[in-house]
């Protein structure tokens, strides 16, 4: 999806649907090897925030997310994590360090509907509505194949 967002034309948009594998697997290594290309510290950042919603027993707010990221831990350690406040990312930094992967919903009780879901990172500038947003991946029946590669 960034991919034909950054296309300016409509023969641009054209050579880059061309050029997309046409494998829903093939597409998920294609924008994981885009989100490893990163530098390394954004990278790792977008690996950490998908482990995180692709391994939870419930999803986690924008907010929640956001400070699971920004809690530093020696990887293989049983030792406590130390969190810092000013290592918290915006939202639209770490969605789009994901590689569009991840898309939001507003919280509210009973009501679950995918027309709540977006994946506008704009959508979620305000501090207020991050503790009432959830994130999942775009399509949670990938979570096994993303689990595999991260």
């Amino acid at each position: 999806m960034e991919a034909l967002k950054a296309c300016p034309s409509a023969g641009a948009l054209r050579k880059t649907l061309d050029s997309l594998p046409s494998r829903l697997e093939d597409m998920y290594e294609l924008t994981l090897k885009r989100i490893n290309a990163q530098l390394e510290p954004i990278a790792a950042m977008a690996r950490l925030a998908l482990m995180w919603v692709s391994r939870v027993h419930r999803r986690l707010t924008v907010r929640q997310l956001l400070e699971a990221v920004a809690t530093f831990y020696e990887p293989g350690s049983f030792i406590s994590g130390e969190f810092r406040e000013e290592d918290i990312p915006t939202w639209e930094i770490l969605s789009s360090a994901t590689g569009g992967l991840l898309v939001t919903q507003v919280t509210d009780g009973d009501f679950d509907s995918d027309i709540l879901w977006s994946d506008d990172s704009e959508s979620t500038n305000e501090s207020d509505e991050e503790g009432q947003l959830e994130v999942r991946l775009i399509r949670e029946s990938s979570v096994p194949l993303l689990m595999r590669r991260l």
